[in-house]
């Protein structure tokens, strides 16, 4: 004989946790009748799968609770500092919205580090950049995401004559940037 669900087709296993369906055992010979019978499953959480996690940019100076996150997305210690320039790898923790029925995840994301006030990305900070945050302040040459969060040296969130002020009294050695 042989044992089928009884509504296989329609049937969906349901939320996570213990679950009861109806299983039918067909007997080989005719003889015998068909038997019913409650079979309980244990339904398990599935893993969600979150868009992938790119683009994340930070400056020296700031800390994960800087960088932001795709909804769903915390950083497990938003505390840390995102460290020395170039690409540096942290944990983060996905949530997903029906926890009922999904695991939450825990992935490794990288953040990519660039010097405050380095815009053109070279690795230092001189009169070139300065021309570019200028070019950008007067609405000449827009900077790309990255290099606006480099150029915003007094973190007020605007790129204004004071990031350009800031950046020229570092580049002259009066006054550097930490």
């Amino acid at each position: 004989g042989t044992w089928a669900w009884e509504d296989p087709a329609t049937t969906s296993v349901g939320n996570a946790g213990e679950q009861t369906f109806k299983a039918v055992f067909t007997p080989t010979n005719t003889n015998y009748n068909t038997v019913e019978q409650d079979v309980t499953v244990n339904v398990a959480k599935a893993d969600p799968t979150p868009d992938e996690v790119t683009d994340l940019t930070a400056v020296t100076r700031n800390t994960l609770a800087d960088v932001k996150l795709p909804a769903g997305w915390t950083w497990n210690d938003d505390t840390l500092s995102v460290g020395d320039v170039g690409n540096n790898t942290f944990a983060a923790t996905y949530t997903p919205e029906d926890t009922d029925n999904y695991n939450t995840l825990r992935r490794d994301l990288t953040v990519t580090v660039t010097l405050l006030g380095d815009v053109n990305f070279d690795g230092k900070i001189n009169v070139t950049d300065i021309v570019k945050v200028a070019a950008h302040v007067k609405g000449k040459k827009l900077l790309d995401k990255t290099a606006a969060r480099a150029a915003d040296v007094n973190n007020d969130g605007k790129i204004n004559i004071t990031d350009i002020i800031i950046i020229a009294a570092h580049v002259k050695g009066k006054e550097l940037l930490k």
